[in-house]
Protein backbone atom coordinates (compact mmCIF):
# COMPACT_ATOMS: atom_id res chain seq x y z
CA UNK A 1 0.00 0.00 0.00
CA UNK A 2 1.50 3.28 -0.62
CA UNK A 3 2.20 5.79 1.70
CA UNK A 4 -0.19 8.65 1.74
CA UNK A 5 2.63 11.14 3.49
CA UNK A 6 5.16 10.61 0.45
CA UNK A 7 2.04 11.05 -1.87
CA UNK A 8 1.25 14.49 -0.92
CA UNK A 9 4.59 15.57 -0.69
CA UNK A 10 4.37 14.25 -4.50
CA UNK A 11 0.85 15.82 -5.68
CA UNK A 12 1.15 19.06 -3.90
CA UNK A 13 3.87 20.37 -5.42
CA UNK A 14 3.00 19.71 -8.71
CA UNK A 15 -0.27 21.42 -7.67
CA UNK A 16 1.17 24.46 -6.53
CA UNK A 17 3.45 24.49 -9.32
CA UNK A 18 0.68 24.16 -11.96
CA UNK A 19 -1.33 26.94 -10.00
CA UNK A 20 1.36 29.43 -10.04
CA UNK A 21 1.72 28.88 -13.90
CA UNK A 22 -1.50 29.37 -14.19
CA UNK A 23 -1.67 32.48 -12.63
CA UNK A 24 1.61 34.16 -14.39
CA UNK A 25 -0.26 32.95 -17.76
CA UNK A 26 -3.62 33.84 -17.05
CA UNK A 27 -5.39 36.65 -19.05
CA UNK A 28 -5.06 39.39 -17.84
CA UNK A 29 -8.50 40.99 -18.94
CA UNK A 30 -10.11 38.13 -16.99
CA UNK A 31 -8.81 39.59 -13.85
CA UNK A 32 -11.42 42.14 -12.06
CA UNK A 33 -9.55 45.57 -13.17
CA UNK A 34 -10.59 48.78 -10.53
CA UNK A 35 -11.96 51.72 -12.46
CA UNK A 36 -9.71 54.59 -12.74
CA UNK A 37 -9.95 56.74 -9.61
CA UNK A 38 -9.65 60.28 -9.45
CA UNK A 39 -7.78 62.18 -6.40
CA UNK A 40 -11.03 63.15 -4.67
CA UNK A 41 -12.82 60.27 -5.82
CA UNK A 42 -13.01 56.54 -4.87
CA UNK A 43 -15.38 54.06 -4.32
CA UNK A 44 -16.73 52.17 -1.57
CA UNK A 45 -18.90 49.32 -2.58
CA UNK A 46 -17.73 46.55 -5.76
CA UNK A 47 -20.25 44.27 -6.85
CA UNK A 48 -19.96 41.49 -9.38
CA UNK A 49 -22.77 40.40 -11.19
CA UNK A 50 -25.21 43.48 -9.57
CA UNK A 51 -29.00 43.32 -10.08
CA UNK A 52 -31.44 46.50 -9.27
CA UNK A 53 -34.68 45.94 -9.67
CA UNK A 54 -37.80 48.72 -9.29
CA UNK A 55 -41.35 47.71 -8.69
CA UNK A 56 -44.33 49.47 -9.36
CA UNK A 57 -46.74 50.97 -6.99
CA UNK A 58 -48.99 48.03 -7.15
CA UNK A 59 -45.70 45.63 -6.51
CA UNK A 60 -45.33 44.59 -9.58
CA UNK A 61 -41.34 44.43 -11.50
CA UNK A 62 -41.42 47.43 -13.17
CA UNK A 63 -37.67 47.61 -14.84
CA UNK A 64 -34.36 45.25 -14.06
CA UNK A 65 -30.81 46.67 -14.26
CA UNK A 66 -28.03 44.38 -14.46
CA UNK A 67 -24.13 44.79 -14.94
CA UNK A 68 -21.51 42.63 -15.22
CA UNK A 69 -19.26 45.09 -12.45
CA UNK A 70 -20.63 47.99 -10.64
CA UNK A 71 -18.10 50.16 -8.34
CA UNK A 72 -20.42 52.90 -6.00
CA UNK A 73 -19.34 56.44 -5.05
CA UNK A 74 -20.53 57.63 -2.04
CA UNK A 75 -19.77 61.34 -2.50
CA UNK A 76 -22.27 61.29 -5.96
CA UNK A 77 -24.34 58.64 -4.89
CA UNK A 78 -23.72 57.20 -8.38
CA UNK A 79 -22.96 53.37 -9.68
CA UNK A 80 -20.29 53.21 -12.70
CA UNK A 81 -21.83 50.04 -14.33
CA UNK A 82 -19.77 47.69 -17.44
CA UNK A 83 -22.16 46.23 -19.44
CA UNK A 84 -25.13 47.23 -17.99
CA UNK A 85 -28.88 45.56 -19.40
CA UNK A 86 -32.09 47.59 -18.66
CA UNK A 87 -35.09 45.37 -18.87
CA UNK A 88 -38.22 47.70 -18.50
CA UNK A 89 -41.81 45.51 -18.11
CA UNK A 90 -45.01 46.48 -19.89
CA UNK A 91 -47.92 44.08 -19.53
CA UNK A 92 -49.30 44.53 -22.44
CA UNK A 93 -45.92 43.76 -24.22
CA UNK A 94 -42.69 42.52 -24.34
CA UNK A 95 -40.40 44.57 -22.49
CA UNK A 96 -38.38 46.93 -23.72
CA UNK A 97 -34.25 46.12 -23.74
CA UNK A 98 -31.23 48.56 -23.31
CA UNK A 99 -27.91 47.27 -23.69
CA UNK A 100 -24.38 49.07 -23.51
CA UNK A 101 -20.53 48.70 -22.44
CA UNK A 102 -21.08 51.54 -20.15
CA UNK A 103 -23.28 53.20 -17.39
CA UNK A 104 -23.56 55.67 -14.94
CA UNK A 105 -26.38 54.93 -12.39
CA UNK A 106 -27.50 58.15 -10.46
CA UNK A 107 -29.42 56.87 -7.42
CA UNK A 108 -30.35 60.71 -6.44
CA UNK A 109 -32.20 61.29 -9.80
CA UNK A 110 -33.25 57.56 -10.97
CA UNK A 111 -31.42 57.82 -14.11
CA UNK A 112 -29.17 55.59 -15.98
CA UNK A 113 -27.16 57.26 -18.76
CA UNK A 114 -25.33 54.39 -21.32
CA UNK A 115 -22.50 54.66 -23.58
CA UNK A 116 -20.45 53.15 -26.05
CA UNK A 117 -22.50 51.00 -28.28
CA UNK A 118 -26.11 51.30 -27.15
CA UNK A 119 -28.42 49.55 -28.87
CA UNK A 120 -32.45 49.19 -27.67
CA UNK A 121 -35.08 46.65 -29.09
CA UNK A 122 -38.68 47.68 -27.86
CA UNK A 123 -42.59 47.49 -29.04
CA UNK A 124 -43.87 50.67 -30.47
CA UNK A 125 -47.58 51.67 -30.93
CA UNK A 126 -48.32 49.69 -34.08
CA UNK A 127 -47.42 46.74 -31.82
CA UNK A 128 -44.01 46.12 -33.94
CA UNK A 129 -40.70 45.67 -33.14
CA UNK A 130 -37.76 48.84 -32.77
CA UNK A 131 -34.73 48.17 -32.88
CA UNK A 132 -32.23 51.40 -32.42
CA UNK A 133 -28.58 52.00 -32.06
CA UNK A 134 -27.03 55.22 -30.49
CA UNK A 135 -24.27 56.32 -28.82
CA UNK A 136 -25.36 57.31 -25.56
CA UNK A 137 -28.91 57.98 -24.30
CA UNK A 138 -30.23 58.52 -20.44
CA UNK A 139 -32.98 56.09 -19.39
CA UNK A 140 -35.23 57.94 -16.41
CA UNK A 141 -36.50 55.08 -14.64
CA UNK A 142 -38.96 56.63 -12.58
CA UNK A 143 -40.98 57.81 -15.81
CA UNK A 144 -39.83 55.32 -18.35
CA UNK A 145 -38.21 57.45 -20.08
CA UNK A 146 -35.64 57.20 -22.76
CA UNK A 147 -33.79 60.29 -24.30
CA UNK A 148 -31.00 61.58 -26.22
CA UNK A 149 -29.33 63.87 -28.64
CA UNK A 150 -27.11 61.55 -30.33
CA UNK A 151 -27.46 60.45 -33.47
CA UNK A 152 -30.19 57.55 -33.62
CA UNK A 153 -30.29 55.03 -36.07
CA UNK A 154 -33.51 52.76 -36.25
CA UNK A 155 -34.77 49.63 -38.01
CA UNK A 156 -37.83 47.40 -37.54
CA UNK A 157 -39.40 45.48 -40.23
CA UNK A 158 -40.95 48.04 -41.80
CA UNK A 159 -38.91 50.95 -42.08
CA UNK A 160 -34.94 52.04 -41.38
CA UNK A 161 -34.94 55.83 -39.81
CA UNK A 162 -31.73 58.06 -39.22
CA UNK A 163 -32.18 61.80 -36.89
CA UNK A 164 -30.42 63.25 -34.60
CA UNK A 165 -32.09 63.28 -31.31
CA UNK A 166 -35.00 61.23 -29.63
CA UNK A 167 -37.59 60.61 -26.83
CA UNK A 168 -39.14 57.40 -26.20
CA UNK A 169 -42.16 57.25 -23.94
CA UNK A 170 -42.21 53.71 -22.94
CA UNK A 171 -45.59 53.66 -20.96
CA UNK A 172 -47.37 56.02 -23.63
CA UNK A 173 -45.34 53.90 -26.91
CA UNK A 174 -44.57 56.97 -28.23
CA UNK A 175 -41.38 58.21 -29.81
CA UNK A 176 -40.49 61.54 -30.76
CA UNK A 177 -37.59 62.11 -33.32
CA UNK A 178 -36.15 65.44 -33.11
CA UNK A 179 -33.74 66.54 -36.38
CA UNK A 180 -32.86 65.69 -39.49
CA UNK A 181 -35.19 62.91 -39.72
CA UNK A 182 -34.70 60.76 -42.72
CA UNK A 183 -36.65 57.26 -43.49
CA UNK A 184 -36.55 54.56 -46.04
CA UNK A 185 -40.21 52.35 -45.91
CA UNK A 186 -40.53 49.11 -47.13
CA UNK A 187 -43.04 47.75 -48.52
Amino acid sequence: MPDPGRLMRIILPLLLAGGAWWLFTADPSSVIQPPVVLKDREPDAFIKDATYLTYSKTGTLSSRIQAQEAWHYPDTDEGELVQPVVEVYQTDAAPWVLKAQRGIYSASADTLRLGEDVHAVGIVGSGHPLQFGTESLTYLNAKRFIQTDQPVKMTSDRAETTAVGMSVSIDDKRIDLHHEVQSVIYP
